[in-house]
């Protein structure tokens, strides 16, 4: 029978550690060897796979444990703490988001936040230089892989003014290339166009990337130094190329979208790295609205080539409607001094078009049903592709008497979703905005598009009340 730990457990662990601690407490050596035998006992228990366990019971274990190991400075056993944090937050179940839930709840996360930036500042000599012991450099970078992981979790639940302004603006220009790096991709997670605008971020995040990626593809394993993967990497570029700023920046240097290539030619054939290629692809796709890197890359036949290959042969079906997406867009773009100055429109405009990041279907769905009942035309991917996916989102914009735009930061994300709004805002298409994610509030292209644009929030109130709302905002169009 698997074993079970309830509340009461974790309770008896806690008063385990506070017994066994107070026992010590005249000798500094025994006190950290009970503390680092507990901690491995308490990864054991929450991290091993053949133990049923609610790991969020043991957030009050974890609070307690750091806040007294931060007290008494020892670094060895708050080390093993932090990393076993890590490593429990480096899924995304839903156990994971409870956890989360829990350590924010308890006010475990502004701990680690606090304490690391304590530990910056401490080992801040100025300019950016670091003296770190070899301990207190794993627990740094253990507590930047805690803010990180949560942050791809939920960015809402750690303190974004503290976390970009007292560690992330302070590790940038980091001797230490691994705490640079760490900052970075935390930052890209968190940041907003605001940020971008307000400081020289670009300059300090754009040539380290690529310098990393650089290096990391090269290793034989694809980490830069054992350390940070190239899948983390590329990943931390597509969230900066979601800002304008950093696009210009990526621009302006030939080699950076060249590496980009090298990189997907070399993986074209290669199984294990579907992953990276798909992750490149959208970041060259969000640089492709970008009027110097669309023309960088439509300009090179060797890069338009490659595109063309991976989108009539690579297997993997996303791979495919990627490099589509890039070759639609840069036509787009490359086009955009002939847009029309008038809205489009056609005899047969009279549908109502739904863009939406799939991650909110259920709820895209529910308001797609609710407008059918009502009478109205509609239109949504799920229902209506046949053939080119590009060609028939085009041909649905062109038809449509109304996009209603489903807000989301997945929305953002997404360069196919970027596509399809630009080219409504294109046409002049009449955009409804409506809100599907608590708390977000619009920035970069998406805050462009939708400009001072008064939204529906579906995250408040009743369902009804707010589809009435949108109701009234769709007749009006026709006024």
């Amino acid at each position: 029978m698997v074993p079970y730990l309830s509340s009461t457990d974790s309770d008896y662990f806690i008063q385990c550690i506070i017994d066994e601690t107070a026992r010590s407490q005249t000798d500094t050596n025994d006190r950290v060897f009970v503390f680092t035998h507990m901690i491995n006992l308490l990864s054991e228990f929450v991290l091993h796979s053949d133990i049923e366990v609610q790991s969020s019971l043991f957030v009050p274990t974890f609070k307690h444990l750091f806040d007294s190991l931060v007290d008494c400075g020892t670094t060895v056993p708050l080390w093993y703490l932090v990393k076993c944090l890590s490593n429990l937050l480096t899924s995304s179940s839903n156990e994971t988001n409870v956890f989360v839930q829990e350590m924010n709840r308890i006010g475990l996360i502004n701990s680690i936040t606090n304490y690391t930036i304590a530990l910056i500042q401490k080992s801040t000599l100025g300019e950016g230089k670091m003296i770190l012991k070899q301990l207190h450099y794993n627990v740094l970078i253990s507590c930047l892989s805690i803010l990180y992981n949560i942050s791809t979790l939920d960015e809402q639940m750690l303190n974004r003014d503290l976390v970009i302004n007292k560690i992330c603006r302070l590790l940038f220009k980091s001797n230490i290339q691994h705490v640079r790096l760490m900052s970075c991709v935390l930052y890209s997670n968190i940041l907003t166009q605001k940020e971008l605008e307000s400081d020289d971020s670009c300059h300090h995040l754009c040539e380290p990337l690529f310098s990393s990626i650089d290096q990391a593809f090269q290793s034989p394993n694809y980490y830069l130094s054992n350390q940070i993967s190239l899948f983390t990497l590329v990943n931390c570029l597509k969230n900066l190329c979601t800002h304008k700023q950093f696009q210009i920046r990526i621009g302006k240097q030939n080699e950076n979208i060249e590496l980009l290539f090298r990189i997907l030619r070399q993986f074209n054939s290669s199984v294990e790295q579907q992953e990276e290629i798909q992750i490149i692809l959208e970041s060259i796709w969000f640089c492709s609205f970008e009027y110097s890197c669309a023309k960088q890359i439509h300009s090179h036949d060797k890069y338009f080539a490659q595109l063309v290959q991976l989108a009539e042969t690579n297997p993997n079906e996303r791979i495919q409607q990627a490099a589509k997406g890039i070759l639609w867009q840069l036509k787009q773009t490359i086009s955009i001094p002939n847009a029309p100055s008038t809205p489009v429109t056609t005899e047969s405009s009279q549908h109502i078009m739904l863009s939406y990041n799939h991650d909110s279907k259920d709820l895209v769905n529910k308001i797609c049903q609710y407008l059918q009942n009502s009478g109205y035309r509609t239109w949504m991917d799920i229902d209506n592709m046949h053939g080119s996916t590009l060609d028939c989102m085009a041909h649905a914009i062109e038809q449509a008497s109304v996009i209603i735009v489903c807000m989301s930061e997945k929305y953002k994300q997404s360069p196919n979703c970027q596509s399809e709004a630009e080219y409504a805002y294109r046409l002049k298409k009449p955009i409804l905005p409506v809100l599907l994610q608590s708390k977000y509030k619009p920035d970069g292209w998406l805050g462009i598009i939708l400009g001072t644009k008064l939204y529906i929030d579906f995250t408040k109130n009743d369902f009804d009340s707010n589809y009435k709302k949108l109701v009234k905002e769709i007749e009006a169009t026709k006024n």
